[in-house]
């Protein structure tokens, strides 16, 4: 697989499926912009996706890699578009550094379901803090988000037109109090909330999504 990738030095995207851990000589593109790795990485690799090296990466997800590699790239690499590693789960204070380092570049966050619970304000409310860019948001876990933290990021995030919603409990949607203002409805189009546990639907943060503007909507169980 090097010598293959080795042709396309211009290359600006790279997916791969990983059965063995690979080295930093699968990259040879300087130009990359889009790096998805799903599977095992050894530490040259590593070390390479952390140091900033690759300039122009904007989008980087890893499935099994330490977040503070993920972190670190953040701070040093361009990125609008991150996948939390699934394998070791996420630390935390990583995560809270992934969302500061990216800020108004982020575009685009999935987060798995193997992450550590934040301390200190919950994930919508740093998403509302740093990330007003943000579009697209998958989260897989119950243990980062509340309800406050779920009307912050619809307050402040107007661009957000994708949220994805995976085994989050109910009392992680129903609001912790009133909105302190309407929520701008124009921008959300798009909702998928799956495996979820609500009490009511129509009295939590989400019935805000419901209305006119919403094309698709999927519930499952």
């Amino acid at each position: 697989i090097v010598c293959t990738l080795g042709v396309f030095p211009s290359l600006t995207k790279l997916e791969l499926p990983l059965h063995v851990p690979v080295t930093s000589a699968i990259v040879k593109a300087e130009a990359l912009q889009s790096l998805r790795l799903y599977g095992p990485l050894q530490d040259d690799l590593m070390d390479l996706i952390g140091s900033g090296k690759l300039a122009h990466l904007e989008e980087l997800f890893l499935s099994t890699c330490p977040s503070r590699v993920v972190a670190s790239a953040a701070k040093a690499c361009p990125l609008r578009a991150v996948g939390i590693p699934v394998d070791p789960p996420c630390a935390a204070k990583e995560l809270a550094e992934i969302i500061q380092a990216t800020g108004k570049r982020l575009e685009s966050l999935s987060i798995p379901s193997r992450v550590q619970p934040l301390v200190g304000p919950d994930l919508g409310a740093l998403l509302a803090e740093h990330c007003p860019n943000l579009s697209t948001l998958c989260i897989n876990s119950e243990k980062v988000l509340t309800g406050n933290g779920v009307m912050k990021l619809m307050q402040s995030c107007l661009k957000l037109h994708t949220l994805e919603l995976a085994y989050v409990q109910g009392h992680c949607v129903q609001p912790d109090s009133d909105l302190s203002r309407p929520v701008t409805p124009s921008m959300r189009r798009w909702l998928e909330i799956s495996s979820c546990q609500f009490q009511s639907i129509s009295e939590s943060p989400m019935a805000h999504w419901l209305d006119g503007t919403l094309v698709e909507i999927k519930l499952e169980r």
